[in-house]
């Protein structure tokens, strides 16, 4: 009788290892189906981020296509006749400067020469 429960409890344990051996593929079968989900889930946030960031940079562009109206043209041309104005009076305040070094060394050569008169007499 001995033997025949250890028979009745072997089959038994088999056939628990057997279910418990079915639950665990089960088991990872799930799981890789859930990994699978999360990437495709995960790729698809992807390219919906990308669509949208595509979405705001055609936006950014648009905004600024639209902001060139605004824009004002500098203009570069140069007036001759007022170059030539400043031109004129900058050569007019040279020859001021160098009329008054003239008068300024007149004048210092005058001083040294009544210097050196007061000296010799």
């Amino acid at each position: 009788m001995a033997q025949s429960s250890y028979v009745k409890e072997k089959s038994m344990l088999m056939a628990e290892k057997k279910t418990l051996t079915d639950m665990l593929y089960k088991f990872q079968d799930q799981l890789n189906r859930l990994k699978i989900e999360e990437l495709a889930l995960k790729s698809l946030m992807k390219m919906q981020a990308m669509q949208s960031s595509k979405k705001n940079w055609r936006n950014l562009v648009s905004k600024a296509s639209g902001a060139e109206s605004y824009k004002e043209t500098l203009n570069l041309n140069v007036d001759t006749h007022e170059m030539d104005d400043l031109k004129r009076l900058d050569d007019f305040i040279e020859e001021e400067e160098d009329e008054e070094e003239e008068v300024m060394d007149e004048t210092n050569e005058e001083d040294y020469n009544d210097q050196l008169k007061s000296y010799m007499y």
